[in-house]
């Protein structure tokens, strides 16, 4: 029996097989890339006009962890920005001196597709310092 003749015929079965993996697994990806980045390409714009509005940069770093005024006018700014109905969106506003920044309670609860969540570092006005972070959720219904 030719030994050498069945490690190779082995070694070109795993050759196809790992070729194969790596097709299915470009191919999975530009799927998710492109709906990903059609959210992202909305969301990254918005937030850097958000950056640059001073009005809305004090509101910001001037917001209260008791209420939820300028979370919501960020959610109706959203919502002006990409009308659809099939949408729903959420904001939050930490400062970034927050332990508990990243486990926030804004990250919406039962939902069964994806999350889209980008942020943005909102920082100081002349006057004061208190730097802020302005997270949005974005996902279907």
């Amino acid at each position: 029996m030719n030994k050498k003749g069945i490690w190779r015929v082995l070694e070109a079965v795993i050759s196809v097989l790992l070729i194969i993996g790596a097709l299915f697994a470009v191919i999975s990806n530009k799927e998710v890339d492109s709906q990903q980045s059609h959210y992202f390409k909305e969301l990254r714009p918005f937030l850097d006009e958000i950056a640059q509005d001073e009005i809305m940069r004090i509101k910001i770093i001037t917001d209260d962890d008791a209420s939820r005024i300028t979370e919501d006018e960020l959610i109706v700014l959203l919502k002006n920005r990409l009308p659809s109905a099939n949408l729903e969106f959420n904001a939050s506003i930490c400062k970034i001196t927050d332990s508990d920044c990243l486990s926030d309670n804004y990250y919406p609860e039962n939902v069964d597709g994806e999350v889209y969540v980008e942020e943005r570092l909102i920082s100081s006005t002349l006057n004061e310092y208190k730097p802020s972070v302005v997270r949005v959720y974005v996902w279907e219904k």
